[in-house]
């Protein structure tokens, strides 16, 4: 009898599964806008700037993928994609505030830390979420 991953799978078809996924892409989480723009920022209001414009790309990149595999899901994956999306959204929010927290003595450094960890927590999770798309 066939080895068989823990939900019943035959492990054989996960593996044939993985070996022709397209291996994940690491996590920029800066656009090449931002980038310039962190590049040519005179001060903290300029790259705090910066990094709202990229945590507001994220989030709209976010959104997008949310509503495309809520449209391309039954009702149980949906609510199920809807829970883990708060659950994800509490997790981002609280380790962002912790990874940020260790510049509490410079509160312009912590807000921009704050904001583009945010952005890029969010862009993994946007990948993720268009990963799982594309697995059988």
């Amino acid at each position: 009898m066939p080895a068989k991953a823990r939900f019943g799978m035959p492990v054989a078809v996960c593996l044939a599964a993985l070996a022709n996924a397209t291996p994940p892409q690491p996590a920029h989480a800066f656009t090449e806008e931002t980038l310039e723009c962190l590049g040519k920022a005179m001060n903290a209001k300029e790259r705090l700037a910066c990094a709202e414009a990229e945590l507001a790309a994220q989030t709209r990149a976010l959104n997008t993928a949310v509503e495309r595999a809520k449209k391309s899901a039954d009702t149980r994956a949906a609510e199920m994609l809807h829970r883990s999306q708060l659950a994800w959204q509490a997790f981002r929010d609280a380790n962002c505030n912790w990874m940020s927290d260790r510049l509490r003595r410079d509160l312009e450094a912590q807000r921009i830390e704050r904001i583009l960890c945010l952005a890029n927590t969010t862009e993994v999770r946007v990948q993720e979420i268009e990963e799982y798309q594309t697995l059988p």
